[in-house]
């Protein structure tokens, strides 16, 4: 087992708050809030969950007075974090 990393599966409520943060605006801490759960033992396939869980949540309160080009930059950056999350499972495999 990598260094960093506990044995056994994860605490219940180890992914609490996760998806505030995966809302927030600051993406050093969301890099942060990824590597621990990963370091405490989240499994990368309830990460992903977590994160698409997470995207599908910000669309929804993403307002409809917003222009055309606005919804495409929410959709694009959405299609983004939810490629790059089986990416980071592959890494995190090898």
């Amino acid at each position: 087992m990598q260094e960093g990393h506990r044995h056994g599966p994860p605490a219940p409520n180890v992914t609490a708050g996760l998806t505030k943060v995966l809302l927030g605006e600051d993406p050093s801490a969301i890099i942060e809030a990824l590597k621990g759960a990963l370091q405490r033992g989240v499994p990368p396939v309830k990460l992903s969950k977590e994160v698409a869980y997470a995207a599908a949540v910000r669309i929804c309160r993403f307002t409809t007075t917003n222009e055309f080009s606005d919804w495409i930059t929410v959709l694009a950056h959405i299609h983004l974090l939810q490629r790059a999350a089986p990416d980071a499972q592959a890494r995190v495999q090898q």
